[in-house]
């Protein structure tokens, strides 16, 4: 056994102090039970895998039985058995819910030299205090302990307006995400993130930390999309599991879903179709009618299915999608939207789901919708993969059929469009068309679409399939 197994099996880990922020952790401080708050220590997420419980009564020199009988049963109302949990797993004050009248006993055993088990709420009360038992245990506090308590309960290191600050600076990164190149946004991010971290370990409010919990998703979900637009995928689905845990800890559906959504995308572009489709089911399970329904059902589940070939469930992906889209608006929503996405996005990532499985009429269909749209708001990112879209599908109809000018021309644009922002999503799409190009490939006008792929990425051109 290592030597960090051995530690972890003889005595509690040092944590953190945004360990005892967790939800679960503060639900049953707030219930006043301990053995909930011992079952929600063993399970939190800092740990990796839960910490089993006979590894507790290792460090409590007591039985596995006696701990799930401490966990499953009624509160433990015995301070002397309180003040020894509390101070064996390292509990802050600030969650010590019981008054503590006198130091507690050796670790060993909650009630010194006497014998009994500590998780039985009926145990012997002899020489123990009890919380509401006791003739001599005070029946109220002095009026400093409780003037103390309340002003350490609304105690915060936070003004509202930094933290609306933080919050309306990742609504206008998301905003303007398209309009610059990923890395200039980067430094951005990593500030904002470490300054909401660094708030964190300190105090707020309960809503404040929600909130801050919130942006450093939202962060971490934007950092992990940067990565991947500049094809660095393993950062990029770390960020997103990042991200992810920051969800998770405040139990927030649609910010959830969002991360998720973000997962998914992170895992298309980096070719794990499955993992794709799992992201963007989870989502959608956890918040089935939120603003991310539409972008989870085409841009994640619609998409992965075509890849992964199955043509009924992209029909029925897209439909859902579609038939969650509020009324018709001409307006553009930001690729990471946190709210609702448009008819527009919903239509561009349709004709790719269309586009991968070969039917091209209807690939053409939803990306003349699309683009229209794209080139009002003058999105150049946008622009160019509905083009490459409007491209390969020409390429898809019969080769006696085929308009090799017209399609060239779309991925000629495209990838002027966006010489200066090099997106990851551009280039793997551009080299999709060279690769169903691959029959013309000594036409000039191919000839150019290579060239121009091959300045901004040789490795895309030298990667090129033989089919796409």
């Amino acid at each position: 056994m290592c030597a960090a197994a051995t530690e972890l099996r003889q005595q509690p880990p040092t944590l953190p102090a945004p360990f005892w922020d967790h939800f679960d952790i503060r639900a049953a401080a707030e219930a006043r039970h301990m053995g909930k708050l011992i079952a929600a220590y063993r399970r939190h997420p800092h740990h990796g895998r839960a910490i089993a419980q006979d590894t507790m009564a290792a460090w409590a020199g007591l039985t596995q039985a006696q701990i799930s009988r401490l966990e499953r049963g009624r509160p433990e109302r015995h301070l002397d058995r309180l003040a020894f949990w509390a101070d064996l797993l390292h509990m802050p004050p600030a969650l010590r819910w019981f008054d503590i009248p006198s130091p507690t006993p050796s670790l060993g055993r909650p009630d010194g030299d006497q014998p009994h088990d500590p998780t039985d709420p009926n145990g012997p009360t002899n020489n123990h205090h009890q919380i509401d038992s006791q003739p001599d245990t005070p029946i109220f506090d002095s009026i400093e302990v409780i003037e103390r308590r309340r002003s350490r309960a609304i105690a915060t290191n936070i003004d509202e307006v930094v933290l609306t600050h933080i919050e309306a600076e990742i609504c206008h990164i998301v905003a303007v995400y398209e309009q610059h190149s990923p890395l200039e946004l980067a430094p951005r991010i990593r500030n904002l993130r470490a300054r909401a971290l660094s708030l964190l370990e300190e105090r707020q409010l309960p809503r404040q930390r929600e909130r801050l919990y919130a942006a450093a998703a939202r962060l971490s979900g934007v950092h992990g999309v940067i990565a991947m637009d500049v094809g660095r995928f393993t950062v990029a689905s770390h960020y997103g599991a990042e991200a992810f845990a920051f969800a998770e800890a405040i139990r927030q559906p649609d910010v959830q879903a969002w991360v998720r959504a973000g997962q998914s995308l992170i895992a298309y572009y980096s070719g794990k179709y499955d993992d794709a489709l799992a992201f963007a089911r989870d989502g959608l399970a956890r918040s089935p009618y939120g603003p991310q329904a539409v972008r989870l059902a085409i841009n994640g589940q619609a998409r992965a299915l075509a890849r992964l070939g199955d043509s009924r469930g992209v029909d029925v992906a897209v439909e859902h999608g579609l038939a969650a889209l509020p009324s018709a608006d001409s307006t553009v929503s930001p690729s990471l939207s946190l709210d609702t996405y448009c008819e527009a996005r919903g239509a561009a990532n349709a004709a790719t789901a269309y586009l991968l499985l070969g039917r091209h009429a209807e690939a053409k269909a939803h990306a003349h919708h699309s683009l229209a749209a794209f080139d009002r708001a003058e999105l150049h990112g946008p622009r160019a993969l509905s083009r490459l879209d409007l491209a390969t599908a020409e390429l898809q109809r019969p080769a006696r059929d085929v308009d090799l000018e017209y399609a060239c021309a779309n991925a000629v644009e495209a990838l002027t469009l966006t010489a200066d922002h090099a997106f990851e999503s551009v280039t793997l799409r551009a080299s999709e068309f060279l690769a169903t190009a691959k029959q013309w490939s000594g036409h000039a006008a191919v000839r150019q679409v290579t060239g121009l792929l091959e300045q901004r990425s040789p490795r895309a051109v030298s990667a090129i399939p033989s089919t796409p």
